[in-house]
């Protein structure tokens, strides 16, 4: 099973698949919104599960976290159909 497939299949959020790669990376929130370009908060937010994933969110995710925008934005169509 793909960490795409496990995702969905576990009810689970973007933060369940995003938490463990700031882990390993060893970032905290500081400096995960340093290296994304996403504000304090919509870290915050996402690490929540409560920050939706605009296309350009998906970007700063793709830059930032290795996984493509259309990774992100296919996780977040799958969360809203939930």
């Amino acid at each position: 099973m793909c960490i795409k497939e496990a995702v969905a299949h576990e009810n689970a959020g973007i933060a369940e698949l995003v938490v463990p790669i700031l882990y390993e990376r060893r970032w905290d929130k500081s400096t995960f919104s340093e290296r994304s370009g996403l504000t304090y908060k919509e870290v915050e937010q996402l690490l929540e599960n409560r920050l939706r994933i605009t296309p350009e969110i998906a970007g700063k995710l793709e830059q930032s976290l290795g996984h493509s925008a259309e990774f992100w934005l296919d996780l977040e169509s799958e969360r809203v159909s939930r």
